[in-house]
This record gives C-alpha cells, sequence and structure tokens, in this order.
C-alpha cells in the first residue's frame, strides 16, 4: 500500500492519554497528533486534520469505528481505479452491546474515503457544535462535483456505545446546527440544499 499518515486531531482527551498508547498502536504509520482548543466540533477537528495531511487520498474515520485490513483495501482500490474525484461512502455495520454483528447502518455517512482536492473543493465539514447533520451535507456537496461509490462493507464496524456518549462533549441539542444551517442556505438560496 506505501506509507501511511495517521493524523489526530484531539480536543484534549482525558480518558486514556494518547502519548500513553497511540504511537505504539499505530505501528508503522506515521503519526501526526493536533491538539486542538476550545470547545468540541467533529467537523472542526476532521478539517484540521484534512488540512494537516500530506496525502493526496484521505480517510475520513471517527473514534469509534472498527475496520479490518480488506475493508481498508477495498476503500483504497476505489480511489485508485474509479473515475478523477471518485468519493466512497461506505454503508457500515453496528455492533452491539456485547461486540457481535448488528444491523446495517444504512443512513450513516461518516466514513469516507476520497481525493484531499475534492473535501477541500466540497468546503469541508460544517464545524458545528451539537452532534448530527454534518456528514450529511458533506455527501450532499461531494455527491454534486464529484463520483460517488455506495454499498454495504463488510468490516467496517460501529462499536456500541451508550446514546449519551454521542453528546457528551457537544453543546446545545442534537441537530440543532443542522437545522440552522439548513435554514440559513434555504433563506439565502430560496432551496433546502447546501
Amino acid at each position: 500500500i506505501g506509507p501511511i499518515e495517521l493524523v489526530v486531531a484531539d480536543f484534549h482527551s482525558d480518558d486514556w492519554p494518547l502519548e500513553e498508547w497511540l504511537e505504539e498502536e499505530a505501528g508503522a504509520m506515521k503519526v501526526h497528533r493536533l491538539e486542538m482548543d476550545g470547545p468540541f466540533s467533529r467537523g472542526r477537528g476532521m478539517n484540521a486534520a484534512v488540512e494537516a495531511t500530506r496525502s493526496s487520498q484521505i480517510l475520513i474515520y471517527d473514534a469509534d469505528m472498527l475496520m479490518d485490513e480488506t475493508a481498508f483495501i477495498t476503500g483504497l482500490s476505489i480511489l485508485a481505479e474509479g473515475a478523477e474525484g471518485t468519493a466512497f461512502f461506505p454503508v457500515i455495520q453496528n455492533l452491539d452491546p456485547c461486540g457481535k454483528t448488528d444491523d446495517w447502518y444504512e443512513a450513516s455517512l461518516g466514513m469516507v474515503f476520497l481525493p484531499k482536492k475534492t473535501f477541500l473543493a466540497a468546503g469541508g465539514l460544517p464545524e458545528f457544535q451539537n452532534w448530527g447533520g454534518d456528514d450529511e451535507i458533506l455527501y450532499e456537496k461531494v455527491a454534486k462535483i464529484s463520483r460517488v461509490e455506495r454499498f454495504k462493507l463488510l468490516g467496517l464496524e460501529h462499536q456500541w456505545h451508550p446514546v449519551s456518549c454521542r453528546h457528551l462533549h457537544h453543546r446545545g441539542e442534537s441537530h440543532e446546527d443542522y437545522w440552522k444551517y439548513r435554514a440559513q442556505r434555504g433563506s439565502e438560496t430560496g432551496t433546502d440544499l447546501p
């Protein structure tokens, strides 16, 4: 595959400090850790990570995901074999509380393999401070400028966690920023599109 760079946007996590384990677990991957200040924003963290990477191909990947080698190579193959600018938004599988595979998470758009230039041309992720909607907006923007692949990908799994963990570091109500964004864009364009 060649060298892989792992860029982590860390909002001062303290549950298991990254300096105690990240580089060892990353193995041969080059690790670049970004210390993010201010309130948590998934979009702001992802945008900073993409800006920091030297690679022309990126994978947007949340910390609560597991991915095996076959799934990773499948994503890279789609980028390599696809038309210029192809993006791959795989459908992931949920794990149950015991760690066994559960249902497919068809609505999830939070994982994506795509060229860095496509991500940047789409404007990156909105920098919301509450949970929800940022990945839907990225998907819509990318689909307007690029070919998109989407199918169920075995070996890409979302770890179970209580719903309360989803909102632990967010401000405001779920999807609050998303609906404000939609309303603002609608008033600017006369539509409800990004």
